[in-house]
């Protein structure tokens, strides 16, 4: 072997890099927040849906954020007042995800949908509702009557005279209210079946107790739950098979102040009929919760329970240990400050939740077997929630951008013989310029390594 050849060669494909990314820099920076921000974004195998994080801010003026999993910014929205209730998932029946946003205050209209234009990634908003006489303290999205289509439904600070739990369906051209006979302090609302018959019902929890919302005959039937738990002081609800028994649960937590003695508790009816609820103890001691989900942490078969706490530890989760009767809990060392928000995401599509945390102006994860969390982005005001959104980017062979896992390549055409074919697949070892250029460009945003972008070049002065 020629070592002082090869070694030539080297140091050629090296300069040809440098000289083609400092050509570049200027191109991908102009369009960092648009066209190539998708080949930051890893794709699902065979799958073109893409993951984003939808971030709330807790100014006084409401802001939100859209960014991607490495934590880099694509949009922003700013709103008159702060955002106070978050929720995504398909509100209008287009069939694409939604993210649903409720407002304090009653100088605007409070309830209000966004929509992430693909395009170029800005933000577009629809008016729901108008302006309320409270502000909004929770929202679900989901088949609130069982008829096919989801509905919003919103949770009201409170009042004694206008109904607190609300909510909206759109008929394909216009928003609908429905007020329901509530008059609580709403603190939180789910879709969900929460009583395992079936149906899905509302689930209301306010400071004092659960009222549960069926729809039957047409009508909507309420339905108080007190069991085991005298008095409620309501603040994180959240519908799900909590236990790993294949029925579902109503889990809830008691915020700081709540003055009950119980932390965690649960809801259970296996019979799917009223009056036939169980109360759970989970956790007995003050746990002052304000975050909570069900998911599945370590990949076992069992379920477990997230909760983000205002004191330490911060952070813990619960798994119910079926052979024994008792609920196992393991505990976040780590000095996190107190938790705004949680919830359990799978971001990187490796088959197991992560946490998402929303704390301070950090949003971190936890992913199982690690012992801290990461930041995935330092932010420059405080973050009230934070969820996931699941978009489908489309797979249009030939646009110009690259659909990691779906395609093989992509050269902005659809001409057979250049490298690329016209369904995007790597045609013998001709690489095309367009592709090549592609190539360099995922090269540098650290997708690629420096022997695998060499063969390209290689390949691609062949042709």
């Amino acid at each position: 072997m020629d070592y002082e050849k090869e070694d030539g060669m080297k140091k050629y494909l090296i300069l040809y890099i440098c000289c083609f990314l400092l050509l570049s820099l200027n191109l991908v920076s102009a369009n960092k927040l648009s066209e190539y921000e998708n080949y930051e974004i890893s794709l699902s195998p065979n799958e073109n849906i893409v993951n984003f994080f939808v971030v709330a801010l807790s100014n006084t003026n409401g802001e939100l954020r859209i960014l991607n999993t490495s934590g880099f910014e694509i949009s922003r929205f700013d709103l008159p007042n702060r955002i106070e209730a978050l929720a995504i998932g398909d509100a209008d029946n287009d069939g694409k995800e939604e993210i649903v946003v409720g407002l304090a205050g009653t100088s605007s209209p409070q309830l209000r949908i966004f929509k992430i234009n693909l395009t170029n990634f800005t933000l577009d908003e629809k008016i729901v509702s108008g302006r309320l006489f409270s502000h909004i303290e929770a929202l679900d999205v989901g088949d609130a009557d069982n008829d096919g289509k989801n509905e919003i439904v919103i949770g009201l600070e409170g009042g004694t005279v206008f109904p607190t739990l609300k909510s909206y369906s759109f008929n394909g051209s216009q928003w609908m209210e429905y007020n329901f006979s509530h008059y609580k302090l709403e603190e939180d609302v789910k879709i969900g079946d929460a009583d395992n018959d079936g149906m899905n019902e509302i689930v209301a929890y306010y400071r004092g107790g659960t009222t549960i919302f069926h729809k039957i005959g047409g009508s909507w039937i309420s339905e108080e739950v007190t069991i085991l738990i005298p008095y409620q002081w309501g603040d994180r609800m959240v519908i799900g098979d909590a236990d790993g028994d294949n029925y579902n649960e109503i889990v809830e937590g008691d915020p700081a102040g709540g003055g009950n003695g119980y932390g965690l508790w649960a809801f259970k009816n296996v019979g799917g009929g009223f009056g036939g609820w169980t109360g759970i103890i989970i956790n007995d001691s003050r746990h002052n919760v304000d975050g909570l989900d069900i998911g599945n942490f370590d990949g076992d078969s069992q379920p477990d329970i997230v909760v983000g706490l205002w004191s330490a530890p911060w952070l813990r989760i619960y798994e119910k240990d079926l052979i024994n009767n008792n609920w196992d809990s393991i505990s976040l060392n780590e000095n996190i400050g107190g938790g705004w928000d949680v919830d359990f995401v799978d971001y990187n599509n490796d088959g197991l939740d992560e946490i998402l945390i929303a704390t301070g102006n950090k949003l971190r994860s936890l992913q199982y077997g690690s012992s801290s969390t990461q930041i995935i982005s330092n932010l420059d005001a405080a973050i009230d929630s934070a969820m996931m959104i699941k978009l489908d980017l489309g797979n249009e062979c030939g646009d110009g951008k690259f659909h990691i896992g779906i395609e093989e390549c992509e050269d902005g055409n659809a001409i057979n013989g250049d490298g690329c074919s016209s369904s995007c697949l790597i045609e013998g070892n001709c690489i095309s310029q367009n592709q090549l250029n592609i190539e360099i460009q995922n090269y540098y945003m650290g997708q690629m390594n420096l022997n695998q972008i060499s063969n390209l070049i290689m390949d691609h002065m062949s042709c």
